[in-house]
């Protein structure tokens, strides 16, 4: 018969290992791989990009530039035929619809039927201003991101940013992305804006959301990502163009 020192010893280590379990150590799978050093589910991947409920807008570390390759952002959908008189090509993300031609706008999408509703993503243009960058580069993304914080400024004098500039790269199209706080019919909303240029035209993509709706939902900064990311200059550029049906109202 086990004396009484044999069991309480017994009791001690059958306690030692439950502790070891619940706690998580390492172990191995049901395939015997070691699970020590695994990343923990919902934790942000190995390349950095945001974990799933995580915001996708970049950090604010002063200098530094952030990418996006296609892969990480939202799928678009079928390019449109070139616009801005022929120089460039914009695709809805996927699953959005193109809105009807509106004066002021090179075109603008949205994600569900009713056009009234958020989000939206409009894009302009203008030409660059005398001494303004030609044409935004991955490789000069953060001078060109200098840029925009200054022309912005000359614009909305001494508003304060949601979000201030940072250099941005997506896919092979470089920006400068801020974010400003609005209305949308009497609504407090949010936009975030990517700013670019292209042979001498600067483009502005800017999606509009609810307020704290890019912090909410991943989705809606991904799909705004996703228009930038898919630009492209078109072929024979500067000849013919596309207009949008109808003016809507």
């Amino acid at each position: 018969m086990p004396t009484k020192r044999t069991l309480l010893l017994i009791s001690i280590c059958g306690l030692g290992l439950l502790t070891a379990l619940a706690c998580g150590g390492g172990g191995e799978t049901d395939d015997g791989a070691s699970t020590e050093g695994a990343t923990v589910e919902g934790s942000a991947p190995a390349n950095g990009t945001p974990a799933d409920g995580a915001t996708a807008a970049p950090p604010t570390d002063e200098g530094q530039v952030y990418k996006y390759t296609l892969a990480e952002i939202s799928p678009s959908g079928d390019h449109l035929p070139p616009l801005d008189g022929g120089r460039i090509e914009f695709a809805p993300p996927k699953g959005w619809h193109v809105g009807s031609r509106q004066s002021g706008l090179v075109c603008w999408f949205h994600e569900f039927k009713d056009p009234n509703l958020l989000p939206q993503i409009r894009v302009n243009a203008e030409d660059a201003p005398e001494g303004a960058p030609q044409n935004a580069t991955v490789e000069t993304a953060k001078a060109y991101a200098e840029w925009v914080e200054s022309h912005v400024r000359e614009q909305i004098g001494d508003e304060k940013l949601l979000e201030p500039v940072v250099p941005l790269v997506l896919g092979e199209n470089a920006f400068g992305r801020y974010v400003r706080a609005g209305k949308y019919k009497s609504t407090l909303a949010e936009r975030q804006i990517l700013v670019t240029t292209v042979d001498g035209r600067v483009y502005t993509i800017e999606l509009i959301v609810f307020e704290n709706g890019l912090k909410d939902s991943r989705k809606a900064v991904l799909d705004g990502y996703s228009v930038g990311g898919n630009m492209k200059a078109s072929e024979g550029s500067g000849v013919g163009g596309f207009e949008l049906p109808g003016e809507s109202e």
